[in-house]
């Protein structure tokens, strides 16, 4: 069977530059949506749930152990959590660990800095080279803005499980606690080797990015100080 199990819970979500979409199952079945197009009337099976079904007949395998997860409630609740919006109960459940302060400080740096290097871009245009360059500090700044928005989503994914499941009832859902936790991590050492290169590639602007460097270095600090067991854990079709 080409898929791994729970392989998408703990991915970056860029699935376009992912090596490993033929493993993942949500990729396969919003792959199949997407080609049909196909819209639910009430009353009928989702186009999400005919797709797993097509699936699990191409694969030659019950629906059941493709569909089947012990943790099934749970994993939409923990989705919910990164989804949820910032001001709501469990967007305040983060807001009381250390480690927002420091990814609002990173935040408000980004917002800050964003348009001076944007305006360097103007700049560069005229010098030798001035468009590689430019594509170079763009694909940058995406990198940098896809792992703002993931780190987030992560931060709240884990802290929600720590402060939900603190005495270990769920042993699963602690280990989803360590895995957000290291996706969280990995988001900020991209950031982190982005971010550098912009330094190298835009030293007027030097100075600012090295405080953003530092706000990720003590996040990472932070996240792992919280989840010792993050760097460890294996992720499901990337580490094992």
């Amino acid at each position: 069977m080409p898929f791994v199990a729970g392989i998408q819970d703990y991915c970056d979500q860029w699935c376009r530059r992912c090596p490993c979409t033929s493993q993942c199952l949500d990729f396969a079945i919003d792959q199949r949506v997407q080609e049909k197009g196909e819209e639910c009337s009430p009353g009928e099976e989702s186009p999400q749930e005919r797709a797993l079904e097509e699936i699990a007949s191409e694969w030659g395998v019950p629906v059941e152990i493709l569909d089947t997860d012990e943790l099934w409630e749970l994993r939409e609740e923990l989705e919910y959590a990164e989804d949820d919006n910032d001001e709501g109960a469990l967007g305040l459940i983060l807001s009381g660990e250390e480690v927002y302060h420091s990814f609002c400080i990173y935040e408000w740096l980004i917002d800050e800095h964003h348009g001076a290097i944007y305006l360097l871009l103007d700049e560069i245009e005229d010098e030798a080279g001035g468009i590689k360059k430019i594509r170079r500090v763009e694909d940058l700044l995406a990198e940098v803005d896809w792992h703002l928005d993931l780190l987030f989503a992560k931060l709240k994914r884990a802290y929600h499980v720590k402060a939900m499941y603190p005495s270990g009832e769920k042993p699963r859902a602690l280990a989803d606690a360590d895995g957000s936790a290291k996706v969280a991590l990995i988001s900020v050492d991209a950031s982190i080797r982005a971010w550098r290169i912009l330094r190298e590639e835009l030293p007027t602007v030097g100075n600012k990015i090295g405080w953003m460097i530092t706000t990720l270095e003590q996040i990472g600090r932070d996240v792992t100080a919280c989840f010792p067991g993050a760097p460890a854990f294996k992720r499901p079709g990337f580490d094992a």
